[in-house]
C-alpha cells in the first residue's frame, strides 16, 4: 500500500511538471512579437484624423488581403510632421502609436478571384513612418525613399508570424501612396502611384 502511495505521488509530481512545461510553452507562443515604448512624437507634429486604407490589398494571383481596416492607437490621431530633407525635399514623418490595429482576411493565391474566406490576419502595432518626397520624370510628386520603424508588432494568431514581412511590406506601400495622394491629389483627380520609379528603402 505504501509503495502504491509513493508511486501515485511520483506520478502526480511528474504530471504537475509536465503541465507546467506545457503552460510555459503556450506562454512563449502567445507572447511572441515586439513591444517597445512609443518614441517621442516628431517635432512640430500635429494630430490628424486616422486615414483609411484600401479594403483590398494585393492581387488575387498572389497572397492578398480582403476586408482590410486600420484603427489608430493612442487618442486615435496619428502625429504628423513635415520638414526638410537633404537636397531640399519634403520629409514626412507619421507616427501611429502603440495599440494601433490592422484587421483583414488573408487569402492564398486565387487567380480566379472567387475565394472570399481566409484567415484573420489581425495585428496590433505601433510605427513611425519617415519618407522623402521627390518628383517623377513626368513632374508628378512621389516618394523617393522611405522607411517604417516599428515600436510594436503582435499578431492575434501567432501562427501567422511567417506573413509578418509580407504584411509590413504591404503597409509600407500603402503609407507611401497615401501620403502622396492625401497631400498632392485633390478630390476627383486620378490617384498617383505613390512611389517614384527610383524609390529605395531609406537607411
Amino acid at each position: 500500500m505504501q509503495r502504491r502511495r509513493v508511486s501515485l505521488t511520483r506520478r502526480l509530481a511528474a504530471t504537475r511538471r509536465l503541465l507546467g512545461a506545457c503552460a510555459a510553452c503556450l506562454c512563449a507562443a502567445a507572447c511572441q512579437g515586439t513591444v517597445s515604448p512609443d518614441p517621442s512624437p516628431p517635432a512640430g507634429a500635429l494630430g490628424v484624423a486616422c486615414f483609411q486604407i484600401p479594403a483590398s490589398i494585393g492581387a488575387c494571383s498572389d497572397i492578398h488581403v480582403r476586408r482590410a481596416a486600420l484603427t489608430c492607437g493612442g487618442t486615435g490621431s496619428p502625429a504628423v510632421a513635415v520638414g526638410g530633407a537633404p537636397g531640399g525635399a519634403n520629409r514626412f514623418t507619421i507616427q501611429l502609436f502603440n495599440g494601433s490595429r490592422f484587421q483583414g482576411t488573408l487569402i492564398t493565391p486565387d487567380p480566379a478571384c472567387v475565394i472570399t474566406d481566409g484567415t484573420d490576419a489581425d495585428f496590433t502595432f505601433g510605427v513611425v513612418y519617415t519618407g522623402d518626397q521627390g518628383v517623377e520624370s513626368n513632374g508628378s510628386p512621389c516618394m523617393v525613399q522611405s522607411k517604417m520603424d516599428y515600436s510594436s508588432f503582435n499578431f492575434d494568431l501567432v501562427g501567422l508570424a511567417p506573413y509578418e514581412g509580407l504584411l509590413k511590406t504591404r503597409l509600407h506601400e500603402i503609407f507611401d501612396r497615401e501620403v502622396i495622394n492625401q497631400v498632392f491629389v485633390t478630390q476627383g483627380r486620378p490617384a498617383l502611384a505613390g512611389r517614384c520609379a527610383r524609390w529605395r528603402q531609406m537607411p
